[in-house]
């Protein structure tokens, strides 16, 4: 891979390649951070599949301390794997009707309208 006056030239085996052009420095970062992040990903999953079972769980310990809670809530959720019903068919193009007439409700309103902060729902921390 080789940089020519805003476009990357990527090699492609028995010397040809495939050029890509860019708008600005900026997108050939982005580009490049990306497929980085990507090569990142295969390679931790490579390595993730070649660990010895006692070693796995402190890995995925140390992902579930990185993850925020919410990532951790949504990894760690139950499949929904239960079929939907023609009620909740129904409801759901309700909804989607009224969103192409109506804007939704900011998140930040709906807390002040329950009288709450944004502080007090960040803070907030489950009952144990």
């Amino acid at each position: 891979m080789k940089r020519c006056a805003g476009r990357v030239v990527l090699g492609l085996p028995g010397g040809s390649g495939t050029i890509l052009k860019f708008a600005s420095e900026n997108d050939r970062k982005d580009s490049m951070n990306a497929e980085t992040t990507q090569q990142q990903k295969q390679h931790a999953r490579g390595m993730i599949e070649r660990l010895a079972p006692e070693k796995l769980s402190a890995v995925v310990g140390l992902l579930e301390v990185l993850l925020d809670p919410f990532d951790l809530a949504l990894a760690t959720a139950e499949i929904d794997n239960e079929p939907v019903t023609d009620e909740e068919r129904r409801d759901i193009e309700t909804s989607r009707e009224w969103f192409k007439h109506n804007e939704g409700t900011p998140f930040e309103q709906v807390v002040a309208e329950l009288g709450l902060t944004m502080e007090e729902v960040s803070n907030f921390k489950q009952p144990s």
